[in-house]
């Protein structure tokens, strides 16, 4: 009796049994979802835990999605949940940080307005913070002047970990329907 379709055999065990390889990227290559009937939003949240990407969702996506994933790369069950729902998903160069960044649009939707963000990376957390306060926080981080119009009123709730300071201003914009305005004296928050 030969051993080697025995070692082949536990050889083969042994691969499945590891956990998922982690790429360059900071990301996990594979998820494993069960998703039935589920917040289109929440979704997308649940793949980019599962995933360990960063993901920042346009404020007017909304629906429903199903979605089994088993030792799924997550790029493909992304773009499964983006092709079913019209979503535009755009990868952003954030150097310095760990994890991958995604921007998500409808496909009807203007794209990111910045693919590129160069800021320090920051951690900041806001809980109904009101968006002048915010924007305050953000700019002492960023050590430039962020001013916010005298028309806007919002109450800023975002948890950002490790992005830069730029992806976090227009972050907190896209969220709020709000527009980034570069001027000489620092950036403006506007409607």
């Amino acid at each position: 009796m030969s051993t080697r379709p025995l070692a082949l055999s536990l050889l083969f065990l042994a691969a499945c049994a590891r956990p998922p390889a982690k790429p360059a990227d900071g990301g996990t290559e594979t998820i494993d979802v069960d998703l039935a009937g589920a917040d289109l939003v929440d979704a997308l949240r649940t793949i980019a835990t599962s995933a360990q990407v960063s993901l920042f969702v346009d404020p007017d996506i909304s629906g429903t999605v199903t979605l089994r994933a088993h030792a799924t790369p997550w790029r493909d069950a992304l773009a499964t949940v983006a092709r079913a729902h019209a979503l535009r998903i755009q990868p952003l160069a954030t150097p310095g940080t760990r994890r991958p960044s995604l921007w998500v649009t409808r496909l009807s939707s203007p794209p990111a307005p910045r693919t590129e963000f160069t800021g320090a990376p920051i951690e900041l957390s806001f809980l109904d913070t009101p968006v002048r306060d915010a924007a305050r926080a953000l700019g002492d981080l960023a050590k430039t002047p962020i001013s916010v119009d005298a028309d806007v009123e919002a109450s800023v709730t975002l948890r950002m970990r490790n992005i830069p300071w730029d992806l976090a201003l227009y972050h907190l914009a896209q969220k709020y329907a709000l527009h980034v305005v570069t001027e000489p004296a620092g950036l403006r928050l506007t409607r």
